[in-house]
């Protein structure tokens, strides 16, 4: 068992405002609430909180009542819930966006004499208007109300959380359980010359320590203006509003640690909980700032904000069952029971909490309170307490230890969310027959996400049942951080063996729908358009490669796909209908609409006119590209392309140099000689090269540096030495491994077929059998035949047409040019953006009909003009031309490039802005992808200055997580390799990270961009994808 090691009284009474009132007549002038340039001293907070109170009254709020407040995070706020707690009632703290069903039934349970609301609105109960009684005014009218009899154990707060019948629980708490945690001997000094940071939703019962842990210890509260905190906003605060005490929730807490640990800087304390803290970001805080208190928070609502604290150390973060979480706070007990019994140290058992921060009950709901707290006899005394549902032990040491959650209910992103709840509310449908919500977990055990799985009864509407109309549904019926991720509707929901669900296969075997999609819509008369012969067809491939019913009208990016899924699913339909499906056209239209019209006006081509040589292939585009750089500068080793690993176990070199003739013999471009013959042309050798596992031998300097000086050296292309492979042992146990491809007969698509292939041929010739694929490759000849058949003339020159217009006249970017005095030159940057702040930027392409591409392509543009202060520039984005299905299964290298003339800043600093603007530059640009960029560069005829025509800087984006390699018997792990010169003079990559974030890499030409450029560019564009907005330092 593990108790408050030493309760002191409460040394300004239990009651909240009491504490609160202390504080005021002891120091009057001291500033009690700021919020930007609006700041209350204590005396005119008591003041107007009076004058609220004798209004109060005079309404009929008295002891007793509890009263709900729908107001945002403001001054007024403070001194409203302070008024209500002055009459003797409690206040609960509701959101005014919550769905007003919601709303009904809680203002129906909560009884109220009114309802406090910033602005005027229709309830169900009377409503007295905050914005007709401004604060200032308030405290200069000095009117009192009588002294209301009550004390610690009397009603205070009511917190709304979610609850296991699809009703919210109301959770209702005395002055005593928010008092309790501020005694002398507690977890934090929030006394005189502090100031802590209120930032968490207010009907949370974290806003209790943000709001009264301050005003109760005489300190200040600092609102935070913003619905959502930033790094930046957090900085800025310390900054100007002196914060040097903050709690942020576990996700929030990661999330600035690894956007910007510098927002910490000024920091006291730091006070973080609500989900089991990641030992990893804990280790970077301490690092990083190693004088900041850090302390991690425990405790459900029912024992108000914390029941445990535990101030971590380096320590901490190696133990095994990860951080502790503490000891109990002042007026609290905490018991591990199991059977009945208190568990000795080590033993796990269930977390029961007793002691003065206890709820008084569930709002009408005696049962489930009965259940929950109950009557205990533990060492011979009778107590109450609180079965938290969390398994947990604590060590000889008496620090307690979380393990888990004994029942479903999981935290999500700080907030505990009921799955249960969640499932009751989605069976009140009708046409819903079974439901089961799913939390998924990251990679440090922690929830990050709810999927909800729905099977549809049999013969329910297509449009009710869809996942559209199921997420209005919920919308309506759920708090906010209760509606699940993802919906996904399924045939069946799968079960185990021993007959419960199957969540495993279920998170594996489906992607999710989009829950934001809109219902399809009818023709202006009512009716439903006719179907066409392809419509069946159309939503038949779009179901299989997305995983989601499809509205006929709904836009591919709102289906949630991407740039590679909408190759993949041009290339099923030409396949399987034989009408060329190009990719651009499906661009102009991307509903499945779009689709079947484009199948409608299309035809099948004639078979292809033999063309020549089946040995010798001409190259165009990209392909073309490189050949003639090779030509130029065969030592170049801007276009090579190199995968690094590390591999710990015994590898079989003779295995791997097997399989890697497999797939050469598998892929022609492999083996294939690139010559200018006059023209670029691929030419099938005499002699075919077998590729060699170059072991490098143990010698000076570092493994890694010599497998990059071997992986680097240049590639006879013009003799079919396309590829190679080295490998370099460490120690007895581990190597490095590396190939290097020549970008000629490579590319991103390749590089995962190549990894993939690579996979399944080593695990063959480790077992020494040969790898059976399930088709042939296709030859180089095939692939240029497949491409041809999406030629369109018409459709081609009108394309060439709209890039002569729309690039005529386009000026090269103009950056400074480093100085022969400069040393050392940096030529590659970096930053990784979180989970969160991607996911906000993917919620803006979302709300424009987009992909993520569009607001991060728009934001480059906007910092490179930033930095460089040029507003007309071209931009380079490389595109995959892969159309039939031969080239989906191709090692080549089938790109090409557009060029993307973005107006730079527009004079707009928010990105959600910028994003809007260059919506349609992006859109028509990919509608017109056909012609080859060599045939652009012919037709617009730009100056030739030395420099690449028409842009200079490239910016590619990767959809997907890069396929991982496994070798059997050995742990392979991918490792980072910069290339040693960029492809042009700034190159910006974007890619996924596991956890849902974006990793972007700047890399720049030392020859012709300044490191300072380099750097600005990157520190800039970070700073406007965090905060959405460019540096106000920066803006004309």
């Amino acid at each position: 068992m593990a108790r408050d090691a030493g309760t002191s009284s409460y040394v300004h009474g239990q009651l909240i405002h009491e504490a609160v009132v202390h504080q005021a007549r002891a120091n009057p002038g001291a500033v009690a609430v700021v919020q930007g340039d609006t700041r209350l001293t204590y005396g005119e907070l008591d003041a107007a909180s009076d004058d609220y109170a004798a209004e109060l009254r005079a309404l009929g709020v008295s002891e007793g009542h509890r009263v709900p407040v729908l107001m945002g995070r403001t001054p007024q706020y403070v001194a409203v819930v302070l008024a209500v707690l002055k009459c003797g009632a409690a206040y609960a703290a509701l959101d005014p966006r919550w769905p007003e069903e919601r709303l009904t039934s809680i203002l129906r349970r909560l009884g109220p004499p009114l309802a406090v609301v910033e602005e005027p609105r229709n309830l169900p109960v009377p409503v007295w208007s905050a914005s007709d009684h401004p604060v200032g005014e308030a405290a200069r009218r000095g009117r009192r109300a009588p002294a209301a009899a009550c004390d610690g154990a009397g009603e205070a707060t009511v917190f709304f959380t979610s609850g296991s019948t699809g009703v919210p629980k109301g959770v209702v708490t005395p002055h005593r359980a928010t008092t309790r945690l501020f005694q002398p001997g507690g977890f934090a000094d929030l006394g005189p010359g502090h100031v802590m940071l209120a930032s968490v939703a207010l009907p949370w019962d974290v806003a209790s320590l943000e709001l009264w842990g301050p005003l109760a210890c005489g300190g200040t509260v600092a609102l935070v203006e913003d619905e959502y905190l930033l790094p930046s906003g957090l900085a800025a605060l310390v900054r100007d509003r002196g914060v040097d005490t903050a709690w942020l929730t576990t996700s929030l807490f990661n999330a600035f640690v690894d956007e910007d640990p510098s927002c910490f800087l000024g920091l006291r304390h730091v006070l973080t909980g609500g989900e089991r803290l990641s030992p990893h970001h804990v280790r970077r805080f301490l690092d990083a700032h190693p004088t900041v208190r850090l302390t991690n928070g425990y405790g459900p609502v029912e024992s108000c904000v914390f029941t445990t604290t535990h101030d971590v150390v380096p320590q901490d973060t190696e133990r095994t069952h990860g951080i502790p979480i503490g000891r109990p706070v002042p007026h609290t007990t905490v018991h591990v029971l199991r059977d009945g019994r208190t568990c000795p140290p080590g033993e796990t058992g269930e977390i029961c909490i007793g002691g003065d921060g206890l709820a008084l009950e569930y709002l009408g709901m005696p049962q489930d309170t009965a259940e929950r707290f109950v009557d205990t006899a533990v060492d011979g005394d009778l107590v109450r307490l609180y079965r938290t549902g969390d398994l947990g032990f604590a060590d000889p040491d008496g620090l307690l230890h979380y393990i888990g959650r004994a029942d479903r209910q999981v935290k999500i992103r700080g907030r505990r969310i009921e799955p249960l709840e969640i499932e009751n509310v989605c069976l009140s449908l009708p046409q819903v027959q079974q439901a089961v919500a799913v939390p998924v977990a990251g990679p440090d055990g922690s929830y990050t996400a709810m999927v909800l799985f729905y099977v549809a009864e049999p013969g329910a509407d297509g449009e009710t049942a869809a996942p559209a109309a199921v997420r209005d549904h919920l919308v309506a019926g759920l708090p906010p951080h209760s509606v699940p991720d993802d919906l996904r509707r399924v045939d069946a929901i799968p079960l185990s063996a021993t007959g419960k669900t199957d969540t495993a296969r279920l998170l594996s075997t489906s992607r999710p729908a989009p829950a934001d999609a809109p219902d399809r819509t009818a023709a202006p008369d009512g009716t439903e358009p006719p179907e066409s012969r392809w419509t069946a067809v159309v939503l038949e491939e779009l179901r299989t490669l997305l995983g989601t019913e499809a509205a006929p009208d709904v836009p591919f990016a709102v289906l949630g796909g991407t740039s590679l899924d909408a190759i993949r699913l041009c290339a099923r339909l030409s396949d399987r209908t034989g009408v060329p499906v190009p990719v651009s056209g499906f661009l102009r239209d991307s509903t499945a609409n779009g689709l079947v019209r484009l199948l409608e006006t299309g035809s099948a081509p004639e078979p292809p006119e033999p063309a020549g040589r089946t040995d010798r292939v001409l190259l165009d585009g990209i392909q073309a590209h490189f050949g003639l750089l090779h030509e130029l500068d065969p030592s170049d080793s801007a276009a090579l392309c190199h995968l690094l690993w590390e591999v710990t176990g015994p590898l079989d070199t003779a295995a791997l140099e097997q399989a890697l003739n497999d797939l050469q013999q598998r892929h022609e471009a492999l083996r294939t000689a690139y010559l200018l013959d006059p023209e670029p042309v691929a030419v099938a050798p005499d002699t075919v090269h077998p590729v060699r596992v170059e072991t490098l031998a143990a010698g000076d300097g570092p493994g890694a540096a010599r497998l990059e000086e071997a992986l680097n050296r240049p590639l006879p292309v013009e003799d079919a030495r396309v590829w190679r492979c080295v490998h370099v042992p460490v120690d007895d146990a581990t190597s490095l491994l590396g190939v290097t491809v020549h970008h000629i007969a490579f590319d991103g698509w390749s590089q995962d077929l190549l990894v993939a292939e690579l996979t399944h041929a080593y695990d063959a010739r480790s077992r020494g059998t040969e790898p059976h694929f399930e088709h042939p490759a296709p030859t180089l000849r095939q692939l240029a035949d497949e491409a041809a058949r999406f030629g369109e003339p018409e459709e081609d020159a009108a394309q060439l047409a709209y890039w002569t217009e729309h690039l005529e006249g386009l000026p090269e970017l103009t950056v400074p040019a480093p100085g022969p005095d400069q040393a050392r030159p940096v030529t590659h940057v970096g930053f990784t953006l979180g989970a969160d702040a991607a996911d906000r930027r993917r919620a803006e392409a979302g709300h424009l009909g987009s992909t993520l591409f569009l607001p991060l392509v728009a934001g480059y543009a906007a910092a490179l003009a930033e930095v460089t202060g040029q507003d007309d520039f071209g931009i380079g984005v490389p595109l995959v031309r892969r159309s039939g299905p031969g080239s989906m299964a191709a090692v080549s290298c089938l790109v090409d490039v557009v060029c993307l003339r973005l107006a730079g800043r527009e004079g707009a600093p928010a990105l959600a802005d910028l994003a809007k603007v260059a919506r349609p530059v992006v859109e028509d640009a990919f509608a017109r992808q056909d012609v080859a960029f060599a045939e652009v560069v012919q037709a617009v005829r730009p100056p030739r200055t030395g420099r690449n025509p028409l842009y200079q800087t490239m910016f590619a984006m990767q959809n997907s997580v890069p396929t991982e390699l496994a070798l059997t018997g050995c742990a392979v792990r991918r490792l980072p390799m910069e290339p040693p010169t960029a492809m042009h003079e700034i190159v910006c990559e974007v890619w996924p990270t596991a956890d849902g974030g974006l990793r972007f890499d700047i890399s720049f030409q030392a020859d012709r961009v300044m490191s300072e450029t380099g750097q600005s560019l990157a520190r800039v564009y970070e700073e406007l994808l965090l905060s959405g907005e460019l540096p106000a330092s920066t803006l004309p």
